[in-house]
Parts: structure tokens; sequence; C-alpha cells
């Protein structure tokens, strides 16, 4: 096993990966007219980045995909996933996707690169850019009398 990637090691690596995600997300939305603009990074306890999605100046959902760590979420050393939630203005959760969520497989070890890479691209094949934009566009309120 190789050394532990540090967290700006993921975030260099998985962001652009990240970012091009939400990227397809926000084309998805963009066919109905929804303004996503460009995703916006956010780091506190976690690496993440958030699309928010809007209509008009009315902001509908927001996209979310984290480098989720196990030290944070359960206290075990080391372990790295995946996570996207869709979130409504709200703050209802709408969906969430993290790979192996609740199981024994939950983590991967940031000291195993070939683990971390694998991990990812489990997560990108299974992230639905059509089926997350279904999610913000049923957020979207209905008007009265529609």
């Amino acid at each position: 096993m190789s050394r532990r990637l540090s967290d700006k090691q993921l975030h260099d690596t998985y962001g652009p990966r990240i970012v091009a995600l939400l990227g397809r997300v926000a084309t998805v939305l963009g066919q109905f007219k929804i303004d996503c603009g460009e995703s916006i990074e956010v780091s506190d306890e976690e690496s993440e980045w958030w699309l928010v999605a809007k209509d008009g100046e009315v902001e509908i959902a927001t996209v979310q995909i984290t480098i989720a760590e196990s030290e944070y979420h359960d206290g075990t050393p080391d372990g790295i996933n995946f996570q996207s939630t869709v979130s409504s203005a709200e703050g209802v959760i709408l969906n969430t996707l993290t790979p192996y969520n609740y199981s024994d497989a939950c983590w991967v070890s940031r000291r195993d690169r070939e683990a971390v890479a694998e991990r990812f691209d489990l997560f990108d094949s299974v992230f639905d850019a059509d089926l997350i934009a279904d999610h913000v566009l049923r957020a979207i309120p209905v008007a009265e009398g529609d």
C-alpha cells in the first residue's frame, strides 16, 4: 500500500472530475431552462462541490457532491467514498447516492490509490445526470391554479 492520499491530493485529483459530473447535470437542466451557473466549491469538514439550480431568481434545489471521509461520518480511520445529494431549497433530501452505503464495503482506504480510483469510477458510472435533473425538476413549486 502506498502513502496516505492527502486532502489536497484527493481534491486535485477528483475535484475536476466532480465539476464535470455537475456540469452534466447543468447541461440537462439547461434543456429545461433551469439556470445553474457554475459549480461552487465548499470546503468545511470535507471537500464538497455544489450546483445550485434556479428557476429565474428562485432557488429550486442544490446538487452536492462530497469526497466523504470516514472519520467525519463514523470514526473509521482513513476511509474515503464519494457521495451525491440532491436537496430542495427547503432542505428536503430528494436523492442521495453513496456506493456501498451502510455496508462493510462503504469505505476504501485513502492509502490505496487504486481502490480510491476504482470507487470514483464506480460512482461516476452510476451517477445519472438525467435522474438527478429529474429530481431537481420535481422540486419546482407548482403555482396555484396550475
